[in-house]
Order: structure tokens, then sequence, then C-alpha cells
């Protein structure tokens, strides 16, 4: 079957076919898949060496093994082709050390395979719930719907990517990530008008619904405003923030520094996703500043968190 590769923001890709199973057939190839993923990226901890010795358990033919990038930064790659009984996929295994944190991803992918199906199984057999994101990548012709989740998988928060091309045709891509963390000193991470950045990370904890300790830093989160411990939904919230960041470590951009120990600035997750933008279309924060309006409308929309309530007192400080 023709097919080809083509990389998209972030690193991702997917394998796009020319053709397609019969529509009869395509729901048990879908259900397949998704088997698949969840015995080889989730019914053990998530590494890279993990993923490598399966396979050659397995005895899973290698078709790649060699350094590729991730968010800019270099990762070991690696990729077994695996004849299933419902037809071959793509598993593969990423390893990308980055100067706070290791991400860690396992990937499923296959040419042949409505996106769609994918979600509503793995969305079925792993107990997702709404998705965290639900985007679709700009460029044109081929444009890519991306959706995320986020679930505790073996004691590790781990995010789910899935990606195929919008509107439909078959092709997709399925991966798993988890990060750890080690503290490390900030680092020069751009030029803002006439303010250099600093980013800085490592491991963290929950201080309260809007406030992390990051290698001992107490970062508040920039533009939003979450309920305090006083507020009927303030453990809820900080029961959130606590599932979203884990204990697998950010990354922080240092915005604005009251004091060595305590600073305002945005806070990535290993894999990218803003744990803002999270956390207020979870539903337990709201917008003060333009970043994350579109984030506080979605959970507005779908009455979630506080917007479960007719009159949230969350205000902006």
């Amino acid at each position: 079957m023709a097919h080809h590769k083509e990389r998209i923001a972030g690193g991702l890709f997917v394998l796009a076919a020319m053709t397609g199973p019969d529509s009869a057939l395509a729901n048990d190839r879908a259900a397949y898949l998704v088997d698949q993923f969840e015995r080889l990226c989730t019914q053990q901890p998530l590494s890279f060496e993990g993923i490598d010795a399966t396979s050659k358990n397995m005895h899973f033919p290698v078709q790649q093994d060699d350094t590729t990038t991730f968010f800019g930064a270099p990762a070991h790659e690696k990729v077994w082709t695996i004849n299933g009984a419902s037809g071959p996929f793509k598993l593969m295994a990423l390893d990308a050390p980055r100067p706070f944190i290791r991400v860690e991803a396992c990937v499923i992918d296959a040419p042949d395979a409505q996106g769609d199906d994918i979600a509503n199984i793995l969305v079925s057999k792993l107990n997702l719930g709404a998705p965290a994101v639900e985007s679709t990548t700009s460029e044109s012709p081929k444009r890519h719907k991306i959706i995320t989740w986020g679930k505790q998988i073996n004691h590790k928060w781990t995010e789910l990517y899935l990606m195929y091309p919008y509107p439909l045709f078959p092709g997709f891509q399925l991966q798993a990530r988890v990060t750890h963390a080690t503290c490390a000193p900030g680092i020069k991470e751009g030029v803002f008008g006439t303010t250099q950045m600093v980013s800085f990370g490592g491991a963290v904890s929950v201080i309260d619904a809007k406030t992390l300790d990051v290698c001992g830093i107490r970062v508040t989160l920039l533009e939003i405003g979450a309920p305090d411990e006083t507020d009927p939904i303030g453990a809820d919230a900080k029961k959130a923030l606590t599932e979203i960041v884990g204990n697998d470590g950010v990354s922080c951009t240092d915005n604005v520094r009251s004091s060595p120990e305590a600073v305002e600035g945005l806070c990535r997750l290993g894999a990218g996703g803003d744990v803002g933008d999270l956390l207020v279309r979870a539903g337990y924060a709201v917008a003060c500043g333009p970043l994350y309006k579109g984030a506080e409308q979605d959970a507005r929309e779908r009455h979630v968190g506080m917007w479960q309530r007719q009159s949230p007192t969350v205000r902006c400080p």
C-alpha cells in the first residue's frame, strides 16, 4: 500500500495512505489497533527501555533506529513494523531528554483506520471522558485534528494524543507520553522587548489551586484566577491542578519575579501542555487576560468545574 510520512507542528507525524479497509471491517480494525495500543503502551510503566525489551521478546522487526527531533531537541526514535492479525501497523518508542525533563513516548500508527473510530473506541476502553484539548491544525490542503486526554496510568500522569487527517480520510497516530523531572537551574529562554525571559523547571508539588512549588521556587500561574481554600470548590480546584501536573515535572517561564523564591509565570508539562490552559479548560480557574479566554469559554459552554454552579464566586486577583 502506498503511503507517505508528513511531519507537522510539535514533531508529530502521521502516515497517510491512498486506500483503506472495506467499511464493513473498519470498526473491527480500529478496535484491534486500540487493543494493541493498550497492550503495548499502557499495561506496563511507559519507558523507552520497556518498549524496546517487549519488542525484542516479541521478535518485532526493527524498521528504524536513529536520532530525530522532538520540540526542537534531539531524541532517540525506534520504530518497529508489526504484522498484526487485522493487518500491519507501526510501533514507535521515543526518548527525548530536555533541560529539565525527560519525555518518553509510545506510539501506534496505521494508514488504514479512521480517526473518529479510534477516538470513540479509545474513550470507551480507557474510560477517558471528555478531552482536555481538541484542535485542528491550520495548514492546507492537509489539516489534522489533534485530541488530547490526561489520565493516571501505572501511577504516572500520562498524556494521550490522537491525531488524524481532517476532513476525514484514513490514517491516524495514537501516542502516550510520560515526563520525568529533575531540578535544574534557569536557562535563557529568549528576549521579549527589553526583558530577557528565564526558563526553569523540574519536580513539582501543588501549594494551592493556582500556585506550584517547582524545585523550591513558588510559581503563581499567570493570567488566571482560581478559588482559594475557603471557597466551596477550593479543594476540588487544588485536586484538579494536582492531577494535571502529576509528579512528573513542569518547565516555567519567569515572567514576574517578586523574590528569588517567588515568581509569576507560565508553566508547561513536559510534553508541551500549558498548565494554566488545562486548569481553565477544566473549569477550575477563570481567565484574567487574553491568553486563556478561549479556554474559559470552552469550559463555560461545557458546564464543567465551577461552571456547573449558577454564580461562581471566583474573581481575578
